[in-house]
C-alpha cells in the first residue's frame, strides 16, 4: 500500500514539475501547508512541526528557532504570525500556550488533589482552585481564538491569490 501512495505521490511530483517551473515552484512552496509521509508539518517553506512526546516542536529552517508548543494549532498560529513579522502577536501566541500549559497542569493536580482529600474544608478550596483554572483556560482560548483568526484570515487570503 505505501508503494503505491509513493508512487502516486511521485507521479504527481513529476507532473507538476513538468506544468510549473522552478519559480512558480517556490512561490507554491512558500504558500503551502501539508504533511510529509513521516508525520512532519511544512509550512510556507520555513517551518517544520513535528509531534513529539512534550509536545509540538516546531522549527524554522536556517535559524537556531526551536520552539515547544502544547498544541498544534497554537504552532501553526506562531509560525502564520511569524512569516508575517507580526512579532508581538506571534510571541504573545508563545506566551499564552505557555499559560495553557499551566493553567491544564494546575487544573490536573487541583482535581486530583480534591478527588483525594477527605477533608469538606480542603475539597472546597480545591474546587475553588478548579474553577478559577477552568476559567483562567477559558479565557486564554478565548484569547489565542483571536489570533488564530487572524493566522486563518491571511492563509484564506493567499488563496485567494493565484501562483502566477
Amino acid at each position: 500500500m505505501k508503494k503505491i501512495k509513493k508512487k502516486t505521490e511521485q507521479r504527481m511530483f513529476n507532473t507538476l514539475t513538468r506544468i510549473l517551473d522552478k519559480d512558480k515552484l517556490l512561490k507554491l512552496e512558500s504558500q503551502i501547508v501539508y504533511q510529509d509521509t513521516d508525520g512532519t508539518y511544512k509550512l510556507f517553506g520555513e517551518y517544520s512541526i513535528k509531534e513529539k512526546k512534550q509536545g509540538y516542536v516546531l522549527s524554522k529552517t536556517y535559524t537556531h528557532t526551536v520552539i515547544t508548543f502544547t498544541e498544534l494549532r497554537n504552532a501553526v498560529t506562531w509560525a502564520t504570525l511569524d512569516k508575517l513579522n507580526k512579532v508581538i502577536e506571534s510571541n504573545k501566541v508563545l506566551e499564552l500556550d505557555l499559560q495553557l500549559s499551566g493553567a491544564t497542569e494546575n487544573m490536573k493536580v487541583h482535581d486530583l488533589l480534591c478527588k483525594s482529600t477527605k477533608d469538606i474544608d480542603k475539597r472546597t478550596v480545591y474546587l475553588n482552585k478548579l474553577t478559577e483554572d477552568r476559567v483562567k483556560k477559558r479565557r486564554i482560548l478565548s484569547e489565542l481564538d483571536g489570533y488564530v483568526a487572524k493566522a486563518k484570515a491571511w492563509q484564506y487570503k493567499q488563496f485567494d491569490n493565484p501562483i502566477k
